[in-house]
């Protein structure tokens, strides 16, 4: 397995509204171009998914 970068946020997902509210909680008091980053990331695999 490999470790996660130190800058990095774990676990983070959309599976289900529970896992959502988590990942924003979790984003919560990061930089803001890093939760940019992170939700776009999220945004674009959830477009992937559903087409």
């Amino acid at each position: 397995m490999s470790e996660s970068k130190p800058d990095t946020v774990p676990g983070l997902g959309f599976k289900d509204k529970d896992k959502a509210l988590e990942t924003l909680k979790n984003l919560e008091g990061r930089d803001p171009d890093y939760q940019k980053l992170a939700i776009k990331g999220l945004i674009g695999r959830a477009k992937r998914t559903i087409t």
